[in-house]
């Protein structure tokens, strides 16, 4: 029996493999890329919401929104306007990283304008304006998502690979900076 066992284990590991390569090779389509739909008001990408938070006064709210700006959007370009009476907040914010797909290592910035109003019981945002600056070179995310949208590969001022690596950055950015302003407006 063991003698049978052990002949049949190299046939049966063979066969696996034999398989896991059929398999491999049985796999059809194309590999492609896909920016994430984006949020449009009026031909402009911009997020916004409202988020309610029963039980927390407008006060509150206003300090912990002011305190997660100051310590999140620090740069030279960024700019803060508040009204503490009116429990608003708005201004001009930056964030840099380095691309390393579209340009290897190269500086990146995103700018945007953005605008927090505090009330009792929640807060409604908004980021607009969203524009850029790879490699010394300006532009508007806007307009290369409407390029996506309409599908413009040669005639574009970009290509679709460096749209989407933009685009998706950029809403990558915005998506971890509104959820990060949410989780200092509901903490202890």
């Amino acid at each position: 029996m063991r003698k049978c066992l052990l002949l049949i284990l190299p046939f049966f590991s063979l066969n696996v493999a034999s398989a896991q390569n059929t398999h491999d090779q049985t796999l059809v389509g194309v590999r492609s890329w896909r920016v994430p739909p984006l949020p449009v008001q009026d031909g402009q990408i911009v997020y916004s919401g409202e988020v309610g938070l029963e039980g927390l006064a407008q006060e509150t709210l206003y300090t912990r929104a002011a305190d997660w700006i100051k310590y999140n959007l620090k740069s030279p370009d960024a700019s803060i306007r508040h009204n503490k009476k009116d429990g608003r907040i708005e201004g001009r914010g930056t964030l840099t990283y380095s691309q390393k797909i579209v340009a290897n290592a190269a500086p990146q910035v995103i700018y945007f304008d953005y605008d927090i109003q505090t009330y009792d019981g929640g807060y409604r945002y908004a980021i607009s304006d969203i524009s850029g600056e790879l490699s010394g070179n300006k532009l508007n995310y806007s307009t290369m998502y409407q390029e996506e949208l309409n599908n413009i590969e040669k005639a574009g001022q970009w290509t679709h690979k460096y749209r989407y690596e933009m685009l998706s950055d950029m809403n990558s950015f915005m998506t971890l900076m509104i959820q990060g302003l949410r989780n200092a407006m509901i903490k202890d």
